[in-house]
């Protein structure tokens, strides 16, 4: 499936800032005729700079990029393990976001509304298969050139909850016929796994009608 215009951002502004590609696949914009780079990934290029500025900034020093961490069930993929001044040790998730930082419909003015499963299973893979928890940070950096980092402090009780929550999903996988279902965005989207899970829907399917 083809990712939407803000999904190729993102993934061509991460696979450039950390010189690494997901799953091997490199995700860059096509350049044009006369062989230029596009505006966008001039734009992406200028952010990108910035951003190593800020990583340089945070002495940051890379232990793990993007990692792919099984035990049990369970699979994590963070972006990002690194040591830095704001931790000995510590994972990042890199995101871009295709709006301003002054953008209040930015999806991080809020924090309280943020999702905040991705930071408490890294978090929790990471102590199963290592014994030792660190703390979680969100690198948010704007097309205008705006950063946010937020230090998610990953309490007890979140990480009960996503125990039981965990639990209650291998319960349901139990007993679920997979036979001739197809994956669909609304199903994915619900679905507590779909962080980790390869074979999610990552946008809905877009249907015809002719009138």
């Amino acid at each position: 499936m083809e990712p939407t215009d803000a999904m190729r951002a993102s993934l061509v502004f991460e696979n450039k800032l950390l010189g690494n590609s997901r799953n091997g696949v490199v995700s860059e914009y096509p350049k044009l005729k006369n062989g230029e780079l596009s505006k966008l990934e001039t734009d992406i290029n200028v952010l990108v700079e910035q951003a190593k500025q800020v990583f340089n900034h945070l002495q940051i020093q890379p232990l793990e990029v993007q990692p792919l961490w099984e035990t049990g069930d369970l699979l994590a993929h963070p972006d990002l393990v690194c040591s830095s001044t704001l931790a000995p040790k510590a994972i990042v998730d890199i995101t871009f976001c295709d709006y301003a930082d002054s953008d209040r419909f930015n999806g991080w003015s809020d924090l309280q509304k943020i999702d905040t499963m991705q930071a408490v299973h890294h978090c929790y893979v990471h102590y199963l298969m290592f014994n030792e928890w660190v703390p979680f940070f969100f690198f948010i950096f704007f097309k205008n050139g705006g950063v946010k980092v937020v230090d998610t402090k990953i309490t007890v009780q979140a990480i009960d909850n996503h125990k039981v929550m965990l639990d209650q999903f291998r319960k349901d996988i139990e007993k679920l016929d997979v036979n001739g279902i197809e994956s669909s965005f609304s199903q994915c989207i619900r679905c507590p796994m779909n962080i980790t899970c390869s074979q999610r829907v990552l946008a809905p399917k877009v249907e015809e009608l002719v009138v």
